[in-house]
């Protein structure tokens, strides 16, 4: 994962608990990047609501779709499934 400059690869740590953390188009929690004293970067994720005892824990990855990337299938079965994990990247019309 990437955010800004700062890359977090979770997946090859044994005891980073955060790969366990999956996609939603409607999460129960967000992911905030902190820095610390030292200046050091943090990745840290913040329940947006109560969280029953046993739920799977859910962001919103927000990926962009890049040039001729191909989508990757959505399956987190919420109301407001956008029907893929990637949303399109904006022109620099749409940014201003």
């Amino acid at each position: 994962m990437k955010v800004g400059k700062l890359t977090i690869n979770g997946n090859n740590i044994e005891e980073n608990m955060a790969r366990y953390i999956n996609h939603s188009c409607d999460p129960n929690c967000v992911l905030e990047i902190i820095q610390d004293d030292c200046e050091k970067l943090h990745a840290c994720f913040f329940a947006l609501n109560k969280i029953k005892c046993g739920s799977g824990l859910t962001f919103n990855y927000n990926w962009e779709l890049k040039n001729d990337q191909e989508a990757t299938v959505c399956c987190c079965n919420s109301k407001k499934c956008s029907g893929t994990i990637e949303k399109l990247a904006k022109t620099k019309d749409e940014t201003g």
